[in-house]
């Protein structure tokens, strides 16, 4: 059933992004002409481009040299795609360059664009359309010492001048023993090679992801159930076919990371055949140990070892004449692996059938791909897809295998997740990770540490008033609806609401300054929405204050052992609170130091004026405090950033003691601003000194004892 599945969801992804179709008749190109004129070129037709193409070997011939004819010594015929060296006439390490006429329709016109699909040729190339130079990998070279091996199959667009193409592909090869075009390219219309390419990328992608996804499941269960060494076994498999996926086909690694080095990609292509089956071996055997011959087993790792050692020490050039031997080597694994599940079925092992059923679909693919690779068949590369099968199988295998477990482990989980959820209700989890307890029942009495973070406390002005006129359910219900738009916002800025206080709140901002400033603008913005959902059900409107500070804070639990809270103790948390308490003596808005202000990252990003200079009671050093209005009332807000020239200089003459001046500009502020307490304040303060003059040894600080 299982099996039929996978084959269903296959069978839709090549519905939904099938790829092209090539043209049904067998077309080859014969004594090097590949006769195109009667396809018609629509969107879905490609043609590959096999059969006879002319063959110069050990000269490296460019377009030009096919006019003058100066240049060309011989002249065969090729069959591609092959290897030049296959027929053990030719040694695989030199150059020569194939050449391929192609006749278009006679209906094509300039206008039309082709596009072709370069693949994989052995190992450096230099692929001339038309006399100009179209693509490149690798360094094509004469001589061994300047030779470069390279892989990136890419595809190229261009137009025709004529209903005549000339393609001219000069190879070399000094690092491989085998040499040659492996795979045909793919001519076709723009629109048909670009579908073909993209749903290439997509299916590797896709298996890539899958194997990706696998990998970090299956490593994770290793890692959380060490005991169970199959899910490490199985991990590595899946990491070391994604990394085959990546370095073949329309190599992902070469188009993520150019310049990948060529030989890297080799080791890493030959890795599934001997460290591969390795890590496939030992994940059978952890789960059919007793089904698994000891003796076979070490000679296999041992095997295994070796060749993979091979690989990873020596240049594909030498490693890769082991090549024969070690897809020989996983066959006889393969049959060994499929005696083993035959063994484990018979012995009732739970998931053995559907490891049978997986693992057949896998050697048959296996099987493909090593006759593919040696050019005995013509299909594809569909190892991927069949290791795609089979971990669909394994994943029905590991769900069976935990299901009974997991019941339980849920029910369980379920009931402490609605615990923890109600709990962090009442006790903020960021509170918890600061004390670097788990759960609230790892807490015990007295735990405390101390962190640097800004705090904010806001308050409702004249709530004593409001709620007079309000019943006890209104109460609640009005405080709960104005909450519900803060706790969103202070989150949002990655604060968290450490207490409730009456109607106001303290929020702790344990990253930044930046966010508890940014919590406190968007916070009035929200006030400023809320009133007016108020005044259109005929409510009063709400005003609060916002006061912010930072530094250093002792974090921790107080009370005693049948009933403790969570607490914040620090001065700073005291001078945020009366910062609060000032926005009833300037006005709405924030009020925190200005020194914090010109820590932000950017200050000028607010708008904001100068205060007062105050000196705190218990503090030698005086406190300068400025007064953010963004977020305020657009009427609001305009009159105090219009006005605010005016406003900085005005205090600017009041701290140097110049009264006249600065209450002259005062009272223009308020002919403007009438309803500022800030702009009142310093109207009184000003007209006294100036009337009275300057009390000794005044120096424009006040002191702040409340």
């Amino acid at each position: 059933m299982l099996l039929g599945i996978s084959l269903l969801f296959f069978c839709s992804i090549f519905s939904c992004g099938q790829e092209p179709s090539t043209n049904s008749t067998a077309l080859h190109a014969v004594e090097g002409v590949l006769d195109l004129s009667q396809v018609k070129f629509d969107g879905d037709t490609i043609v590959q481009l096999t059969g006879d193409f002319e063959w110069y070997w050990n000269q490296a011939l460019y377009p030009k040299d096919f006019i003058d004819q100066v240049k060309i010594r011989s002249k065969t015929f090729a069959s591609l795609p092959e290897f030049w060296s296959s027929s053990g006439q030719l040694s695989p390490y030199g150059y020569g360059t194939y050449r391929l006429t192609i006749k278009l329709p006679e209906t094509s016109t300039k206008n039309a664009v082709y596009g072709l699909k370069t693949s994989e040729v052995l190992t450096a190339t230099r692929l001339y359309i038309d006399g100009k130079l179209a693509d490149a990998t690798g360094t094509f070279s004469q001589n061994e010492s300047d030779g470069k091996p390279g892989y990136a199959p890419d595809v190229v667009y261009f137009s025709a001048d004529s209903n005549q193409i000339e393609l001219v592909l000069q190879v070399s090869n000094y690092h491989y023993i085998k040499a040659g075009v492996w795979q045909s390219y793919s001519f076709g219309s723009s629109t048909a090679i670009s579908k073909m390419r993209h749903f290439s990328i997509q299916l590797d992608l896709f298996l890539t992801g899958c194997l990706a996804i696998m990998f970090i499941y299956h490593l994770g269960l290793y890692l959380l159930r060490p005991k169970d060494s199959s899910a490490l076994w199985f991990a590595l498999f899946c990491i070391v076919v994604f990394l085959r996926i990546m370095v073949t086909g329309d190599n992902l690694a070469a188009q993520w990371i150019p310049g990948f080095d060529w030989e890297l990609a080799r080791k890493l292509e030959f890795l599934p055949l001997n460290i591969g089956s390795l890590f496939f071996v030992l994940f059978m055997r952890s789960l059919f140990r007793d089904e698994t011959h000891p003796l076979m087993f070490r000679l296999y790792v041992i095997a295994a070892c070796i060749f993979g050692a091979i690989v990873v020490m020596l240049p594909a050039r030498y490693s890769g004449t082991m090549i024969g031997v070690m897809q020989v080597l996983v066959c006889i694994g393969s049959l060994w692996v499929l005696s083993i599940i035959i063994r484990a079925i018979l012995h009732k092992r739970e998931g053995a059938r559907q490891i049978l059923l997986g693992f057949s679909v896998l050697f048959l693919t296996v099987a493909n791909d090593i006759l593919y690779a040696n050019m005995m068949i013509k299909s594809a590369y569909i190892m991927p897809i069949g290791f795609f099968i089979f971990i669909l199988f394994q994943a029905f295998i590991l769900a069976a295998k935990f299901s009974s477990s997991f019941k339980s482990a849920e029910s369980l989980s379920i009931q402490l997740r609605d615990t923890n959820t109600s709990l962090r209700r009442f006790v903020p989890s960021e509170f918890l990770d600061f004390l670097n307890k788990s759960s609230i029942l790892d807490v015990r009495l007295g735990d405390q540490v101390q962190k640097e973070m800004a705090i904010l406390f806001s308050d409702i002005r004249s709530f004593t008033s409001m709620s007079e006129k309000m019943s006890p359910t209104e109460n609640f219900n009005f405080l709960n609806s104005y909450l519900k738009r803060v706790g969103p916002v202070i989150r949002k800025h990655h604060g968290f609401i450490d207490k409730y206080i009456g109607d106001g709140f303290m929020a702790l901002f344990p990253k930044s300054i930046d966010h508890a400033v940014a919590a406190a603008v968007e916070i009035q913005e929200k006030v400023v929405v809320y009133n007016q959902h108020r005044k259109n059900s005929n409510y009063s409107a709400v005003k609060i204050g916002i006061g912010v500070h930072s530094g250093h804070l002792m974090l921790g639990t107080i009370g005693e052992e049948d009933r403790m809270d969570t607490t914040v103790i620090s001065d700073t948390v005291n001078l945020a609170s009366r910062m609060e308490g000032l926005t009833k003596v300037y006005g709405n808005g924030v009020i925190m130091p200005e020194a914090l202000v010109l820590q932000l990252q950017n200050p000028n990003h607010y708008n904001w004026r100068r205060l007062d200079i105050v000196r705190v009671r218990g503090r030698t050093e005086p406190m300068a405090l400025v007064q953010i209005f963004d977020g305020l009332a657009d009427f609001e807000f305009a009159q105090l950033k219009q006005l605010r020239p005016s406003w900085e200089e005005a205090v600017s003459l009041y701290r140097r003691g110049e009264m006249h001046q600065a209450l002259a500009i005062f009272r223009s502020i308020k002919d403007h601003v009438p309803n500022d307490p800030a702009t009142e304040l310093f109207i009184v303060r000003t007209s006294t000194y100036a009337k009275n003059g300057l009390p000794e040894g005044w120096d424009g600080i006040e002191d702040w004892n409340n």
